[in-house]
């Protein structure tokens, strides 16, 4: 089997999150003791004690995921991380070489499924806060974070994660 893993940044995480009015309880985590010994002890103390805000809570979720998919990943070099980014803004190019990672035709329909998924045209947010629509303009919807956030979210959420997000995401990506 081929594993295809995709990663996105962290603001867009807490942005989808705080848009769709997510909590999380810490003692999900804190609760599997196999989950805590084997990946999540470095995030122990954080998890007991979670931070104040939203958006700290929230990047505290991103890490979790994030780095127990990376370790995984270190572990299965053969797995494919792509970053969300990526994908949405250049769609055509993104899953043409996906597909031939993948060894799978990038048929003409495939093309035509992607642009209707992701063209100009759709919404850039779903009609609702709840709402998971797929069909996005995902060229616009890659920076809302952006718009959505405060700078003073932002800056929480990148001094969450920045450590272990710069893996990933560059200066440049802030």
């Amino acid at each position: 089997m081929k594993v295809v893993a995709l990663i996105r940044h962290p603001a867009a995480f807490v942005y989808s999150l705080k848009r769709r009015q997510e909590t999380f309880d810490f003692n999900w985590f804190l609760g599997q003791k196999w989950l805590m010994e084997s990946w999540l002890y470095p995030f122990r103390d954080q998890l007991q004690r979670p931070p104040q805000y939203f958006e700290e809570q929230a990047s505290l979720v991103w890490l979790c995921l994030n780095y127990v998919l990376d370790q995984y990943a270190q572990r299965n070099l053969d797995w494919i991380l792509v970053r969300h980014e990526d994908i949405a803004s250049s769609p055509h190019t993104s899953f043409r070489k996906l597909f031939q990672q993948l060894e799978i035709p990038y048929t003409w329909n495939v093309r035509r499924k992607v642009e209707s998924f992701s063209r100009p045209s759709n919404p850039i947010e779903p009609e609702s806060p709840t709402a998971s629509s797929i069909k996005r303009d995902s060229q616009n919807l890659v920076k809302r974070w952006q718009v959505a956030l405060s700078q003073e979210e932002i800056s929480r959420i990148h001094q969450m994660t920045a450590a272990f997000a710069g893996k990933y995401y560059g200066p440049e990506d802030w």
